[in-house]
């Protein structure tokens, strides 16, 4: 194990290094208890490429050493998108990609542990091919939209493709979008593509209308764009870009997405940023840097709300949070892979607010008790002949009023 029992440190005991991860979800796991992390294996003289299971502990906030191997054999794994409703994993290779599906269980399979039940993840090759993926070589960016409706990928040819999930059918088919593709996002409600690349601007394409581009993002004289996320709060859309210029480095841009125009930019680190990544929620943003530390932003007030030093001890160039959003996965250059706890002190929990509006029903029962013991209050008047100030008889004319009564 690495520093402090943290995160796995490589080579492995047989000579493996990690390449790429991702957290694995599945219909049948809550996301609150996620646990998986798929890590992508380069293998060595004694053991093959794979594609290694592991397991982050949420109470020892500790990775496991991967524990299940599923081994390869198109060679080492580049690349890996889980799709976010458990259709199974999308693996990129050298030549081409493959689809990897979850393995059918029964309930039998289940166990408990600790007073929770757990399940043993099995990932086995799709009797389905990707036939639009098939021999078109390494592909730097595999990503879904959040709903797995569309999945985007970025070649390291510059070809920039969209799907429609799970039919393959294409929607934008964009040779030399870039001379090669960096980083990828689709927006929240899967209208827009971003795709970046180095000494390029950053592009916007159409997936709603399948028109192709829709604009270039403008930059400046000596501005260089590195990575990109869409907002995911739901709320007023933007854009994020890493940005470095020839005089400063660490610098995160935001766009609005309904006039496509720059509303500034905010410096995070003194040095350039090599990740990011976004909360499901939308409410932080995660930037890697060349020395190891991770910086969560908090996107609201766009402020470092947490940063986590020396995570690894190189350059970090993948990060993801995990399903709930309380552990972000990274992987490094060195091919150390490690989970971090979120920190959630200064958020309030569910429990918090029930018992801040139980207090507010209380403290309102209260006060109008002390209103209606004490106050004027209106059931409080008065009634009938002791009613105060009662006007006399004569002023209300009760004796010329006539007593149909006596003349009868």
């Amino acid at each position: 194990m690495g520093k402090r029992g943290k995160f796995i440190s490589v080579p492995q005991h047989d000579g493996s290094r990690f390449v790429c991860a991702a957290w694995a979800t599945h219909h049948r796991i809550e996301k609150e208890i996620a646990d998986h992390v798929f890590l992508g294996t380069e293998g060595s003289d004694e053991k093959g490429d794979v594609v290694a299971l592991s397991r982050y502990d949420w109470d020892a906030d500790v990775l496991s050493e991967p524990k299940t191997d599923f081994p390869l054999e198109d060679g080492t794994p580049l690349r890996i998108a889980v799709h976010p409703g458990g259709d199974g994993a999308i693996i990129s290779f050298a030549e081409s990609c493959s689809l990897f599906e979850w393995e059918e269980w029964d309930d039998d399979d289940i166990r408990s542990s600790k007073g929770r039940f757990e399940l043993e993840l099995k990932l086995i090759p799709a009797i389905r091919q990707l036939g639009g993926l098939e021999n078109v070589g390494p592909q730097n960016c595999l990503t879904f939209s959040c709903d797995g409706s569309f999945l985007a990928t970025g070649g390291e040819d510059g070809h920039v493709r969209v799907f429609e999930w799970p039919t393959m059918d294409i929607v934008l088919d964009i040779p030399n979008a870039h001379k090669f593709v960096k980083d990828m996002d689709i927006s929240l409600d899967s209208a827009f593509l971003s795709t970046t690349s180095d000494n390029s601007p950053c592009r916007i394409w159409d997936i709603s209308a399948g028109s192709g581009l829709l604009m270039t993002l403008p930059y400046e004289e000596g501005e260089n764009f590195g990575f990109c996320r869409f907002s995911r709060d739901g709320m007023k859309p933007f854009l994020f870009i890493s940005v470095t210029t020839k005089e400063q480095d660490g610098l995160v841009s935001v766009w609005d997405l309904a006039t496509w125009r720059r509303l500034g930019a905010k410096k995070f680190l003194d040095e350039p940023i090599t990740s990011m990544a976004i909360s499901h929620h939308g409410k932080r943003l995660a930037i890697g840097s060349q020395t190891g530390d991770i910086s969560i932003i908090e996107v609201k007030k766009m402020e470092v709300h947490q940063r986590i030093r020396f995570a690894h001890l190189q350059s970090i160039n993948y990060l993801e949070f995990s399903p709930n959003d309380k552990a972000i996965l990274s992987l490094a250059t060195d091919c150390s892979s490690r989970v971090s706890a979120v920190d959630l002190s200064h958020e309030w929990k569910e429990w918090q607010l029930y018992l801040v509006l139980a207090l507010m029903v209380l403290v309102s029962m209260f006060l109008f008790y002390l209103l209606y013991e004490f106050g004027d209050s209106f059931w409080q008047f008065p009634m009938g002949k002791d009613q105060p100030h009662r006007p006399p008889r004569e002023a209300l004319g009760y004796d010329d009023l006539v007593d149909y009564k006596t003349d009868l």
